[in-house]
C-alpha cells in the first residue's frame, strides 16, 4: 500500500504543470510615500493605459484595471492616454518582455503637477504551460504591489 501511495504521488506530480513564479525586483525605497513624509495626491480619477502589442492585451488591461479598483475603489478608472486633469493621476503600463513562458513590465505614474515615477518591475513566468490570460490577474496585483502608487 505505501508504494502505490508512492507511485500516486510522483504519477500526479509528473502529469501536473508546474506552478507559476512572480518575482519582484526590490525597489530604492522601501516605505510607501506616506510613510517617508511625501505628500499623496487625492485624485478624481485614474486614467489607465495599456499597450496593444501584445498577446491578450485586452485581457492584460482588463486585469490590471481589476488590480487598480481593488487598490483604490473609490476612484474612477478610465482608459485612455490622455493628459491627467490636476486632480487626476495617469497610469500607464509598459512591457518590456512578452514571450510564451514570460512577461515583464514596471507601471509609470504621473498627475499633472508632478513628474513621471517608475515603480519596480515584475517578472512572472510558468514553466511547462504557456502564459494565459487568466494569468495576468496574477501580474496585475504584483504590479500594483510594487508601484507605491500616489493613491490614498
Amino acid at each position: 500500500m505505501h508504494l502505490t501511495i508512492l507511485t500516486l504521488i510522483v504519477l500526479l506530480l509528473t502529469l501536473t504543470p508546474k506552478v507559476h513564479a512572480m518575482t519582484i525586483a526590490p525597489k530604492n525605497t522601501p516605505n510607501p510615500p506616506q510613510s517617508r513624509g511625501e505628500k499623496v495626491v487625492e485624485t478624481s480619477m485614474i486614467i489607465l493605459s495599456c499597450p496593444t502589442n501584445i498577446a491578450n492585451a485586452e485581457a492584460m488591461c482588463t486585469a490590471l484595471k481589476s488590480a487598480l479598483q481593488e487598490r483604490a475603489p473609490r476612484h474612477n478608472i478610465q482608459l485612455g492616454n490622455r493628459t491627467p486633469e490636476p486632480d487626476d493621476l495617469a497610469v500607464k503600463l509598459h512591457i518590456t518582455r512578452a514571450d510564451k513562458t514570460t512577461i515583464e513590465g514596471y507601471l509609470e505614474w504621473q498627475t499633472k503637477s508632478a513628474a513621471a515615477q517608475n515603480g519596480s518591475p515584475v517578472t512572472f513566468s510558468v514553466v511547462d504551460t504557456t502564459i494565459t490570460g487568466q494569468m495576468y490577474n496574477s501580474f496585475a496585483s504584483g504590479l500594483i504591489k510594487v508601484s507605491k502608487l500616489p493613491i490614498p
